[in-house]
């Protein structure tokens, strides 16, 4: 029938429909250029377009078309969660607790890829410090200077540095506010997830005739967005993992392949899924995830969501931004708190259990990704994200993508605008072999995997 993408923004000044717009553009003139390569296609031919977006509440937005064609493929719908309008009016009391966390730290406690920001934020406020102390000393010792020349130079000094610490902390308010739970962002956090989450559930309700209107769903998110979607999930989940058949009978067949499925997923992990996974183990994890959550939704489970992908995801720094440190970060998913994949096993060591009084298996609260397949997207030099599966489990496929070029591919080792070039916000199929960030575009592309059975 039909399938679903929802494309989740990051933080930052975000304008309604534009993620979306370059994300879809990207993908099919990717595609297209591919195609036109090997001669399975002769020229492009615009193949989405716009139409109203009855399952968000907002006239802002709209949702993308991606027309089946000749293919196999189901016709996709495009959404965009836009969240951003819950994080207005950001002020530096909202943001200066979580930059305390950062700052007030040891070098050796500090995530590797943040050590960079923590260094200049350091500094900063080192210089500041000595801009302060150099316009009120006396002239005497004031190395800018002495009289007027020296205070004016000071004052100009200081008040450039304390602009730059302002932009640097500025940059990350939307981040700030939400990964702190003080009782001022509560609001805020709550909306943010609240919205999202009676999103996704519209997308996985039958229609007035009583159709599923969506098979298949994926979300795709980048930077912040990334951890409003596993939010999302996380909750979600919660509400669909024991709900099948909507309250009918269901042959017993089908939980006993719900079982069998997570038993295979299980022997998935024990047949050598661990720090040194082969990609082919890899793969053979993620086929069983698929396989699983074929059979739940054989068995009526509502769950749609096949898919999870990430792009310059902050999770990358779980540890860090979710937890007071390691120990209680590793408890928290222990506890099925924060959802592992694989999943955490249960207390009889299964991801699922056994109701006895409706004689069903059902997957537990925190098992979410045992029937979701997560894969990650992240160049190198973007402090922001990265490597996701040693926070939260070696079943998340981790894609290191880089620019085209020997220069290029070692400026996408160290600069943090790769942050922002996961995809192009306006595609050119002339110039799609040409892109630095094609690699990026590709690896999305592949993930999304909109042909998949």
């Amino acid at each position: 029938m039909r399938q679903a993408v929802v494309i989740i923004h990051g933080m930052g000044e975000q304008k309604p429909m534009s993620t979306l717009r370059g994300f879809i553009d990207s993908l099919v003139k990717h595609e297209a250029a591919e195609k036109i390569k090997s001669g399975e296609l002769k020229a492009y031919k615009k193949n989405f377009w716009s139409k109203p977006d009855k399952m968000s509440e907002s006239f802002e937005l709209r949702k993308l078309v991606l027309a089946a064609g000749k293919s196999k493929r189901p016709t996709t719908d495009f959404f965009e969660y836009y969240w951003a309008f819950n994080m207005q009016g950001t002020g530096m009391g909202h943001i200066i607790p979580w930059f305390k966390t950062l700052l007030l730290n040891w070098p050796w406690k500090v995530p590797n890829r943040l050590f960079f920001p923590w260094l200049i934020s350091w500094i900063l406020t080192l210089c500041i410090a000595a801009g302060f102390i150099f316009f009120f000393s006396n002239d005497e010792n004031n190395p800018l200077g002495d009289g007027l020349q020296g205070k004016v130079l000071s004052f100009l000094l200081t008040s450039i540095l304390i602009g730059a610490q302002s932009a640097l902390i500025g940059s990350i308010g939307d981040a700030a506010r939400y990964l702190t739970p003080n009782p001022e962002n509560i609001s805020e956090r709550h909306n943010i997830r609240k919205d999202g989450i009676e999103l996704m559930r519209k997308l996985h309700e039958k229609d007035e005739n009583g159709n599923q209107q969506y098979d298949r769903i994926i979300m795709v998110a980048h930077s912040l967005g990334s951890v409003i979607a596993y939010d999302i999930i996380t909750h979600l989940w919660a509400e669909y993992n024991s709900v099948y058949g909507e309250g009918k009978i269901v042959d017993k067949d089908y939980f006993e392949a719900v079982k069998t499925a997570a038993d295979e997923l299980e022997l998935a992990i024990k047949a050598g899924m661990d720090k040194t996974e082969t990609d082919h183990l890899k793969a053979v994890f993620q086929k069983k995830q698929m396989a699983l959550g074929k059979a739940m939704r054989e068995a009526g489970c509502p769950w749609l969501i096949t898919d999870f992908v990430t792009m310059g995801c902050p999770l990358a720094h779980g540890a860090f931004l979710l937890s007071r440190n390691a120990t209680d970060f590793e408890e928290r998913k222990a506890d099925r708190e924060l959802l592992a994949c694989p999943p955490v096993l249960d207390d009889n060591g299964k991801y699922y259990y056994y109701n006895r009084d409706e004689k069903r298996y059902y997957l537990h609260h925190a098992a979410a990704f045992a029937a979701t397949v997560w894969t990650n997207i992240y160049f190198p030099g973007d402090f922001i994200g990265g490597p996701v599966s040693g926070e939260f489990g070696h079943g998340i496929k981790d894609v290191e993508v880089v620019y085209n070029g020997f220069f290029n591919k070692w400026i996408s080792h160290i600069s943090p605008l790769t942050h922002i070039k996961y995809w192009r916000d306006s595609a050119d199929l002339e110039k799609m072999d040409v892109y630095k960030n094609r690699d990026a575009i590709k690896a999305l592309y592949d993930a999304v995997d909109l042909d998949r059975d």
